[in-house]
């Protein structure tokens, strides 16, 4: 018997009350604390693990190309960042596609952070950053990175190009000397690369960043490509040995 029962209050009347509090919960307090923003949905790789089906833009790692597909212009997307911030929102994750892309990136960022108060994180491949440009990021506000690399050299560059590997550990390193302080390295782990997982989280600790993962779902370019997924054996010895590792070294 509830409180309600113990006062007179019938069922349907205990039921309509607590109805009443949900949605002013919802219409007052409810917050979407973190949003995903994906800034644009053109890439300069075309990755074999990539879920997001981005547009694929041709360049080199020297040349950035226009962009084809943003439909928002930076003022659009300061009027976005308004809606969010209003909304309650205090941290975004810039993804795409490729962000960096973008040449407004870093005025993003500043308006985000410096204006509007919340905190960014950001989503790259790393390979159109130099030194110049990660300082500006850096510069401008930026909380975390994740820098992807899928495995060590043979298999990242397999999977997103010749000479992306080099390219991610120098942006690895860079917003690390930049000051970021959150810079991590995001791994897609898939049957391909499931065995260098142990040198991946030691490569990280060279590195001085930090490490996480994300299963390979064959989704996007990757449609159809059910033989890289990990088998429920592997799943769970991934598991246990991070677990293992965590509690051993507290490395997160």
């Amino acid at each position: 018997m509830n409180n309600y029962s113990q006062k007179g209050i019938s069922t349907e009347e205990f039921q309509k009350i607590t109805r009443e509090k949900f949605y002013r919960a919802i219409r007052e307090e409810a917050k979407p604390l973190l949003a995903w923003f994906s800034l644009t949905e053109d890439c300069n790789l075309r990755c074999r693990y990539c879920f997001a089906d981005a547009h694929f833009c041709q360049c080199n790692f020297e040349q950035v190309p226009e962009r084809k597909n943003d439909s928002l212009s930076t003022k659009d997307v300061y009027a976005i960042l308004d809606n969010v911030a209003e909304a309650g929102t205090i941290a975004i994750q810039f993804a795409g596609g490729e962000p960096t892309l973008r040449d407004d990136l870093a005025d993003l960022i500043w308006y985000a952070t410096e204006i509007k108060g919340m905190f960014i994180a950001l989503n790259t491949n790393g390979t159109l950053l130099d030194d110049r440009s990660i300082k500006r990021l850096a510069a401008s506000g930026l909380g975390q990175v994740k820098v992807s690399v899928d495995g060590l050299k043979e298999s990242h560059d397999w999977n997103r190009g010749k000479g992306t590997f080099e390219r991610a550990i120098n942006a690895l390193k860079g917003f690390k000397t930049a000051g970021v302080p959150s810079v991590i390295l995001i791994m897609t782990l898939s049957k391909i690369n499931y065995h260098e997982l142990p040198e991946m989280i030691a490569l990280c600790r060279d590195l001085g960043v930090q490490f996480t993962m994300v299963e390979f779902l064959p989704l996007g370019h990757a449609h159809g490509e059910k033989d890289w997924v990990l088998t429920k054996e592997q799943r769970k010895e991934t598991q246990r040995y991070l677990f293992t590792l965590q509690k051993k070294r507290g490395i997160h």
